[in-house]
């Protein structure tokens, strides 16, 4: 995952980080996706929740 988002934000001038995860991941999974994010240059990181999506209308996830 790391190398991954290295990959991803080493190019970008903006370095925000917006996390939409399923509701049924553990804490810990979530936090190991944070730190590998900060680690591979990430200066913000967002959690987008079941509720923000509900709001703005959106449903399902990136691969539904």
């Amino acid at each position: 995952v790391a190398s991954r988002l290295r990959t991803i934000f080493e190019q970008r001038k903006d370095k925000t980080m917006f996390i939409a995860a399923a509701g049924t991941l553990r804490y810990g999974e979530i936090i190991d996706v944070i730190d590998a994010a900060k680690g591979a240059g990430v200066d913000k990181v967002g959690i987008v929740t079941d509720g923000m999506r509900r709001a703005a209308g959106v449903t399902g996830g990136g691969g539904d």
